[in-house]
């Protein structure tokens, strides 16, 4: 199990605190209640290809992207060169990930916070995070979250998951450049 969301130190060294998941007014009681709403990897794929601009949904979604491609294509039975092709865009998908149910929440880790006042037994830590940078996330998000202890959240949802037979994985989203081919990718 990946302990990038368990709230201890991350394969990164950040330490995750809280995470924060944006919810209409309407569902936060069924929220608070236990119930996860999730939505597929398509729907994310759908939201930047409807809306054409890039945010929360993203059309590489479980996508190898690569860039400036040389392409050959033969005849299998005499290995014969039929054509060569430079491509600027290749993407390819795996269909079957494409219903992958996804639970996004907004993460507060070290990175994320300025301690302005520490004692031997606490710390005063302030966001560090810009007016625009709020505006953006309440344009994309909404007005109304939930704040979450990280490692309870976390150690629950994993006891639920195995009880009902289920396997997750968490992590962070890793965010890459796609107009330039990367080997993480």
């Amino acid at each position: 199990m990946n302990e990038i969301l368990s709230g201890r130190l991350t394969e990164d060294k950040k330490f995750t605190m809280f995470f924060v998941k944006f919810i209409p007014k309407q569902h936060i009681g069924r929220f608070r209640a236990g119930y996860i709403h999730m939505k597929n990897l398509k729907i994310y794929i759908d939201m930047e290809k409807e809306s054409k601009e890039k945010g929360i949904g993203d059309k590489y979604e479980c996508s190898l992207v690569l860039r400036d491609v040389r392409a050959t294509w033969q005849d299998n039975e005499t290995e014969e060169i039929i054509l060569k092709s430079p491509l600027t865009e290749v993407t390819i998908f795996n269909e079957d990930e494409l219903l992958t149910p996804v639970f996004c929440t907004y993460i507060i880790d070290s990175d994320n916070l300025m301690i302005e006042e520490e004692t031997n037994q606490d710390a005063t830590t302030k966001l560090k995070i810009s007016d625009e940078e709020i505006e953006k996330i309440i344009d994309d998000f909404g007005e109304t979250a939930v704040i979450i202890q990280a490692n309870e959240f976390f150690e629950r949802l994993v006891k639920a998951s195995e009880e009902k037979g289920y396997v997750i994985d968490a992590g962070k989203v890793k965010y890459y450049d796609y107009s330039v081919n990367q080997k993480e990718r």
